[in-house]
């Protein structure tokens, strides 16, 4: 820690109030602006606080809040700083305030892939003697020599090409901090990882709505004993929490529920016409939780996937007269519970809270899972496999609650196939034949299809 930082607690009588950078894999780059401030301050006092998570960015937009914080901490200059990511470029912005208001440094520099804390470090520099020269600290310690222009009060970001080449970019360009940085004394750093090593922590809130729809076979080697059943496309409602730590940790629990009739009827085997009710009614409830962990390839985010998932089908009851005058239970389409192991990877593109797009696609193995159905059972016990794939995606807009919280919509797409082989004797018996089913395979293809909408903090 910083010989010349202060406690939290102490931050009233700290002359810079310094909140830690807030954004994508900003965690070195907080020490690195703290640290351009203790080389360039001298004696003055400095506090280090955590960043607001309301606040989104640490351009011109965000002084008053800037001020106001300055000003309940007893500061003399308060200074923010944040990691924008738009696309495959990263942009530094760096703001320091008064409490009254007036702006003493405000500055955006584009961050390269190779070695990006050269330039944190001279834009860190280039803050502490504007913050200085504020404070009246006189010239920069060192041997440096003077800075030739003062900061002024500039209306609007500056943005910084670290390597010179970006010249048909819209936005002014100026060269990077020409300050050397052998006087900052910055902490030593881990080798270099893809790995993010910072960034926000954000939760979501998603409601959805969409279509469902399964196809079911079940094979069995004894005669009348083969079905085959459909889910029309029926409605379906749902929703979720997400919780992230930029791509380090990234946890997705979602719900689901949908109804449906089914009608039965055989030309093969009119027994099936004779099953009761003639509309089968069935409930389905389902749900998965997954837990993801990654690191950026590029612009992409690759992670390691692993959770579980659940679905349940609850059926009427289904009887068949039989010749006494009475009613069997018989089974065309049985209740069933299901719960596996989810294991896979997802691909991710864009920022969790960033405003813009952001996709992921996730494929999933099942290697291993319980099955279970009543009232009858097509086994003695049970076995499967399975796959899922999910697709997303998403546009964030974090802004839109007045720097709150932010919102977003998104279209999902789901595909699940799981194979199912039962082992013994179950009750379940063929419709026209009472021969129990026996070494009978079933296959389950379900999809779907939603819209949604949330907000994110």
């Amino acid at each position: 820690m910083l010989a010349l930082l202060v406690t939290v607690s102490e931050a009233k009588a700290a002359s810079v109030l310094v909140f830690d950078t807030g954004g994508s894999g900003s965690g070195a780059t907080a020490d690195l602006v703290a640290n351009g401030l203790k080389t360039a301050l001298g004696g003055a006092s400095m506090a280090r606080k955590s960043r607001p998570r309301s606040w989104k960015n640490a351009d011109l937009g965000n002084a008053k809040k800037l001020a106001e914080a300055a000003k309940n901490g007893g500061a003399a200059v308060g200074v923010d700083s944040f990691v924008q990511k738009q696309g495959q470029l990263k942009i530094l912005q760096v703001l320091a305030v008064t409490p009254t208001g007036d702006v003493v440094f405000n500055k955006a520099a584009r961050l390269p892939k190779k070695k990006p804390e050269s330039v944190v470090r001279g834009v860190a520099t280039d803050l502490g003697r504007a913050v200085a020269e504020r404070l009246g600290s006189g010239a920069p310690r060192g041997d440096e020599s003077p800075r030739p222009e003062s900061p002024g009060l500039p209306q609007r970001a500056v943005l910084e090409d670290p390597e010179g080449k970006d010249t048909k970019s819209a936005v002014p360009v100026v060269a990077s901090s020409p300050h050397p940085v052998e006087s900052v004394t910055a902490t030593p750093e881990a080798p270099a990882s893809k790995r993010q090593r910072g960034g926000a922590l954000h939760a979501a809130v998603r409601l959805t709505g969409g279509i469902v729809g399964q196809n079911d076979s079940v094979a069995t080697p004894i005669q009348g004993g083969d079905l085959k059943i459909s889910i029309a496309p029926t409605p379906v409602v749902g929703g979720g929490l997400e919780v992230a730590f930029a791509n380090l940790v990234h946890l997705d629990v979602a719900a689901r529920r949908f109804a449906s009739g089914l009608k039965h009827e055989s030309q093969d085997n009119p027994v099936v016409s004779n099953v009761q009710p003639a509309t089968i009614k069935t409930t389905g409830l389902g749900g998965t939780a997954l837990l993801s962990s990654g690191m950026e390839v590029g612009p992409m985010v690759a992670k390691v996937t692993l959770g579980v998932g659940y679905d349940k089908l609850s059926a009427s009851k289904q009887t068949l007269a039989n010749s006494s005058g009475g009613t069997d239970v018989v089974v065309l389409v049985p209740a069933w519970t299901c719960m596996r192991v989810l294991v896979g990877a997802t691909g991710a593109y864009g920022d969790f809270g960033s405003r813009g797009l952001a996709a992921q696609l996730t494929l999933l193995a099942a290697p291993w899972g319980t099955y279970g159905e009543t009232p009858l059972t097509s086994g003695a016990s049970a076995s499967l496999l399975g796959m899922q794939t999910n697709m997303r995606v998403r546009y964030q807009m974090p802004e839109l609650l007045a720097g709150a919280a932010g919102v977003f919509g998104e279209l999902a797409g789901q595909v699940d196939y799981v194979r199912i082989q039962f082992k013994g004797n179950g009750t379940r018996k063929a419709i026209i034949t009472g021969t129990p089913v026996q070494a009978s395979k079933e296959s389950r293809l379900g999809f779907g299809v939603t819209l949604g909408a949330g907000v994110f903090f």
